[in-house]
């Protein structure tokens, strides 16, 4: 079955200890310190949906796991604190995430307003229907992956290992093509130094050249090749110990 935190809590406070709730936890209530699930509490899914004025907090610790928090919508911010295997954000309410464990960040709403202040998020998905999204990551968190497939506003403080682009988009003012791989502190876009014979990137691809092809096996840079058109070697022992991909171009 399904538990409801109804508008009455107002904004009041409501803890979770050691609960098992295969179904709903719903969150029409609560205030800035309001929805604690600690001690083992197992829920296999928290959706809030507050219209009350005021913000809601979700906080998820001390041994207990939430599969999925859905933020569907609220009239101020959401916070969120605490292990997630999955969140949704489905408004654009700001939601906030400070000392987040965080599995898979989904961004689905057109205008969400994302803030990453603090803590490990394996995964950020900005989906195509978030159109014109803003998300910050702060300088205390880490992202994995920043997967982004809609035109929206990225700023990165914090560190983002990995980010891919359905299309060129810009992350910190700088274009981010396809796939890059970024520092600390945001993304850097594809462009090597006179000494790389290719550019400082993790993949590359259209590499149907065998110039290109054969300086990419050998650049310790380069972990990905992708080979879309008709390339042939003829006469030479090579040694691949990295990815390659083979298509046909489609």
């Amino acid at each position: 079955g399904d538990i409801v935190i109804a508008d009455g809590v107002g904004d009041g406070e409501c803890t979770l200890d050691n609960v098992k709730l295969s179904g709903r936890l719903i969150v029409r209530g609560g205030g800035a310190n309001s929805i604690k699930i600690i001690n083992g509490s197992s829920i296999g899914s928290v959706i809030v949906s507050k219209s009350a004025s005021g913000a809601v907090r979700v906080y998820c610790a001390e041994g207990a796991s939430v599969d999925v928090l859905r933020i569907d919508d609220g009239s101020d911010e959401i916070k969120v604190e605490g292990t997630f295997k999955a969140v949704e954000v489905q408004t654009d309410r700001e939601v906030s995430l400070a000392n987040a464990d965080v599995g898979v960040l989904a961004i689905n709403a057109e205008g969400a307003n994302v803030n990453i202040e603090s803590g490990t998020i394996a995964e950020v998905n900005i989906a195509e229907t978030a159109k014109d999204a803003a998300v910050a990551t702060g300088k205390n968190s880490t992202v994995g992956v920043m997967i982004i497939n809609a035109d929206a506003k990225v700023e990165a403080e914090g560190t983002v290992q990995k980010t891919e682009a359905k299309e060129s988009v810009k992350v910190n003012g700088k274009e981010v093509k396809q796939e890059d791989k970024p520092a600390s502190g945001g993304a850097t876009g594809g462009g090597g130094s006179s000494g790389d014979p290719t550019p400082i990137a993790t993949r590359v691809e259209n590499s149907e050249n065998v110039t290109q092809f054969l300086n990419a096996l050998n650049n310790n840079k380069v972990k990905e090749i992708v080979v879309t058109k008709s390339t042939e070697i003829d006469g030479q022992n090579l040694t691949i110990s990295k990815d390659i991909t083979i298509s046909d171009g489609a």
